[in-house]
């Protein structure tokens, strides 16, 4: 989303601490009408346009002081303060992809499955910087379906499998019927979104529709 021109500037809030920061400077650069705040939560970065909100972090904070299942005890907790804070949020964090990283994100991932949080994985800077312009821009309205089609798949794709199976078996379903599910419709957000039939089509029973409905309308709605 960059900026040629007045009417393409975004007004975006960034904490005071991410001040010297390279996503700080990048954004000043393409003239977007950045303000620095100390009064939102450290770590994070707020579209107001599109009434979203980022927390900034790395797998090293993640993995740094452990708590019981392995994570950053304060980062857990500070995380809880955002997704109490802010109704459309996401944790961007910088990480190459690993065994330990790939654990510890499914461990977040399940945590805060019961919240708005979205988790993504970068590489770098940049690619930080892309994924919150992106979402950015494709949450305010009026966005094009295209984009928010890209953007549905990219989240998509950072829920892992073992994670949607893990959601699925707080419904009491069966393991069979937890991933027949899975296979058969794929990402959660496809299986939040399915109807009636097609939740038939994967061999559930009416009362058992009517108990994943109840649990997706009661956590997920």
């Amino acid at each position: 989303m960059p900026a040629t021109g007045a009417s393409d500037s975004w007004p975006v809030v960034i904490h005071t601490g991410l001040r010297n920061e390279f996503l700080s400077q990048y954004l000043q650069s393409q003239e977007h009408k950045v303000r620095f705040s100390d009064h939102i939560l450290p770590s994070t970065v707020i579209f107001p346009k599109s009434s979203i909100a980022f927390f900034i972090t790395t797998a090293t904070e993640l993995l740094g002081t452990s708590s019981d299942d392995g994570s950053n005890a304060q980062l857990i907790e500070r995380l809880e303060q955002f997704t109490s804070t802010h109704r459309n949020c996401y944790l961007l964090m910088e990480a190459s992809l690993d065994e330990n990283v790939s654990r510890a994100i499914q461990k977040l991932q399940m945590r805060f499955l019961n919240t708005k949080l979205q988790v993504i994985r970068v590489e770098k800077d940049m690619d930080s910087i892309q994924s919150m312009t992106t979402i950015a821009q494709a949450t305010c309205k009026p966005a094009s379906t295209v984009l928010q089609g890209k953007l549905k798949q990219h989240l998509d794709s950072q829920l892992t499998v073992d994670a949607v199976l893990r959601m699925l078996q707080q419904t009491k379903l069966s393991e069979h019927h937890c991933l027949v599910l899975q296979q058969g419709l794929g990402s959660l957000s496809s299986i939040v979104q399915a109807t009636n039939n097609q939740l038939l089509d994967c061999s559930l029973s009416q009362e058992e529709v009517k108990v994943l409905k109840s649990f997706l309308e009661l956590d997920y709605q």
